[in-house]
């Protein structure tokens, strides 16, 4: 709709947790929402992180994390889309204390992040598709803890065109040295095609040199293709590393360098296939033992095919090598999936394992062994490629989507307690009332930090309607529906270019609803709910002033809801409630003749009458309800008894007595002086012959004086 404002995205998390059957026994949790929406800063980065821990066939690099500074406080580090890094600071209730950006220094791809001690670290690097021998493809920048630059190391002629390639970094240090275990892309070999493997750099961090660089075939850590990577230094100094393998070797498989290599879990397929159907999450070390965390189908020959991932933890004894294989889930073929899982460190027996599946966070500690040790609990929310971390007896993450982030806890003293801080940053503009009319823009001020928006408004406006949505459309108001019915509505407005939409105010929206056809609202439609009238009020956002003001009726459907006769002396009273319609309704009450015909009891505006009954036995009586437009019919059976009949014969004025002024009657209508009504006539036939004259008068005298007791 002309000039696009600039993009504030606030909505509000809310899903609904699906709880999911497992064979083992689970709990739930919700997360308790505190200061949820809490602003904290105008700026906003695009980009996200929900669920990018999970892959399906190779990872990518991690571009979150969190981590606790000396003082107490919380530093999020989050690599951005443009090669950037964003750092924040919050309190450890989250507060938002300052930001900064790290950006120069940095090769154009974002590695990975290491914090030791004393020092930050970041790697980096950029394409090299030209196998230039001479290109810097890898940089590890070395900063102090307040991100003063202080030194890089650099690396070239490494057999690298695309560093990270289809998979990512992660780092551990020992001693003086930095361990960072990686993937790239290496120069076209001999069958002219660039395969991929892991990458090991091994940085002396006091002076900042690469001792060591290796992917060779000789190297008993070398893995092809390599889709993920894990490495960790143990406190003897043992370097161990876990691979997400698919050819050579194809399987997760465990190094340590220089010692052994153990292929922990097998992929079926064949070697090179890309497809596994599996991930690898985490990777810890307990006091005697190695846990890898990941998820995967059943390994078969119908592999490739399967869409269920269970999550196992994978139990490797430091001393034998034997290898002990924990299911974690048990979910048939078919019933959905699970994420890649994060595996976090609480201590050297104790371990978290999380993981996500249909937007439910799971989580269950395990022990030394990888045995559960407490029940699976579930919680709202999402994971990311931020690796949970331990705070101050909790676990705690971060999620992100453009402007909100998320922040879990997961209290370690209680596993039932959990809950999220949610943070949704931008500009939060108001309406300040400063008009310029004859430029004809108003003012939008951040309510925060003061920045002015200038936002052109409607200023004239025709609203048109049709009752198809098709074809052409009039001037002629259509404010009449009925339930369920639609009138469609189409806003002409100028200027075209501006920053407005309409607003579409209803006062009962329990009669009428507006559904729009864009987010600018100059077309729709509204649709009658339930039968009344309302307001509805078509105005300018922007210039409030500049509205229409419209009177709705909805009609319900014209139905009949009972149709009655009740006995009343020797008459019947016959009455219909009705309900909708376009407009008054009239009642016509009838009986069918032998031919088919209407016998007419009454028509018009009164919704009961009086019935005689003439005949003795089943009467089918009928009703019909009008509103102009529309008719509605009923039917019900009466039953009239012979008895019913002769209390109506000789009362012929209907003054419930039968004497000489009944007789009277019929002597002047034999006579032609009076003309008798069908139900006169009917009870002036004292005796049958269906003709009425003096013989009818007589029994009515007999009948009045004792002589007879009654009529035929």
């Amino acid at each position: 709709m002309g000039k696009i404002l600039k993009k504030i995205l606030i909505y509000l998390v809310s899903i609904f947790c699906i709880l999911t059957s497992v064979t083992l026994h689970a709990s739930y949790v919700y997360a308790e929402n505190s200061d949820k929406s809490k602003w904290q800063s105008c700026t906003v980065y695009n980009g996200d992180n929900i669920d990018d821990q999970n892959y399906y066939t190779w990872a990518s690099t991690i571009k979150s994390y969190l981590t606790e500074t000396s003082d107490g406080n919380l530093m999020r580090v989050q690599a951005l889309s443009d090669g950037r890094v964003l750092v924040e600071y919050y309190t450890n209730d989250y507060q938002l204390i300052n930001s900064k950006i790290i950006d120069e220094r940095l090769l154009s791809i974002f590695g990975g992040f290491y914090e030791t001690s004393s020092n930050y670290y970041i790697v980096s690097g950029q394409l090299n598709r030209q196998e230039d021998n001479d290109l810097e493809v890898f940089r590890i920048n070395k900063y102090d803890k307040n991100w003063n630059y202080i030194d890089s190391a650099s690396l070239s002629n490494c057999n690298t065109t695309v560093p990270f390639r289809a998979g990512t970094v992660r780092m551990d240090d020992y001693e003086d040295y930095l361990f960072i275990r990686t993937s790239h892309e290496m120069y076209a070999s001999s069958d002219g095609l660039n395969h991929q493997s892991n990458y090991t750099i091994v940085v002396k961090m006091s002076d900042m040199t690469v001792s060591d660089a290796y992917s060779q075939f000789e190297s008993m850590s070398y893995v092809s293709h390599s889709f993920n990577q894990f490495i960790k230094v143990t406190e003897d100094g043992v370097i161990a590393s876990v691979d997400h393998g698919d050819g050579f070797p194809r399987c997760i498989v465990l190094n340590e360098h220089p010692y052994s290599y153990t292929e922990v879990y097998k992929f079926e397929g064949e070697l090179g296939q890309n497809t596994t159907g599996a991930s690898v999450g985490g990777f810890e070390i307990s006091d005697s033992n190695y846990l890898i965390a990941g998820n995967s189908v059943i390994q078969d020959e119908s592999f490739i095919s399967r869409t269920t991932r269970n999550i196992y933890v994978w139990v490797v004894n430091q001393n034998n090598k034997e290898i002990t294989t924990k299911q974690i889930t048990n979910y048939d073929e078919g019933d959905g999936t699970t994420s890649t899982p994060h595996l976090v460190k609480i201590n050297n027996n104790q371990f978290m394992l999380l993981w996500t599946r249909n937007d439910t966070i799971y989580y269950v500690q395990i022990d030394s062994n990888g045995n559960m040790i407490s029940d699976i609990y579930q919680l709202c929310g999402g994971l990311s490629d931020c690796s949970p971390v331990v705070i101050e007896n909790k676990i705690v993450w971060y999620t992100w989507d453009e402007n909100i982030i998320n922040f879990y806890e997961i209290n370690l003293s209680d596993l039932s307690t959990a809950s999220t801080k949610e943070i949704i940053n931008g500009h939060e503009f108001e309406l300040n009332g400063v008009i310029n009319s004859a430029e004809g823009t108003v003012e939008n001020e951040c309510i925060h930090c003061g920045l002015i928006e200038y936002l052109t408004y409607i200023q004239s406006m025709s609203v048109y309607w049709n009752d198809t949505g098709y074809g052409s459309y009039y001037s002629y108001v259509i404010d009449e529906v009925d339930v369920g019915a639609n009138s469609y509505c189409l806003i002409d407005f100028s200027p075209r270019d501006n920053d407005d939409k309409f607003e579409i105010i209803i006062d009962d929206p329990t009669v009428l609803s507006w559904t729009a056809s864009n987010a600018y609202n100059y077309s729709g439609y509204f649709t009658g709910l339930k039968a009344g009238s309302t307001k509805v009020v078509i105005r300018s956002k922007l210039n409030p002033s500049l509205s229409k003001t419209y009177n709705f009726t909805v009609y319900g459907p014209l139905e009949i809801l009972s149709f009655t006769a009740e006995k009343k002396e020797n008459k019947v009273n016959l009455s219909v409630e009705a309900t909708g319609g376009k407009s008054d309704l009239n009642y016509r009450f009838y009986q069918l003749n032998s031919d088919g015909k209407k016998e007419i009891i009454y028509e018009g505006d009164n919704s009961n009458c009086l019935w005689i009954p003439q005949v003795a036995g089943v009467n089918t009586l009928y009703v019909d309800v009008y509103d102009g437009t529309n008719t509605v019919t009923k039917s019900l059976d009466y039953i009239v008894s012979d008895e019913d009949i002769k209390q109506l014969l000789g009362d012929i004025n209907q003054d419930k007595t039968i004497n000489y002024n009944d007789a009277v009657m019929i002597l002047q209508a034999d006579s032609k002086l009076i003309e008798l009504t069908e139900l006169q006539k009917l009870a002036a036939d004292v005796n049958g012959d269906d003709i009425i004259d003096y013989n009818d008068a007589v029994q009515i005298l007999k009948y009045d004086a004792g002589l007879i007791k009654e009529f035929i």
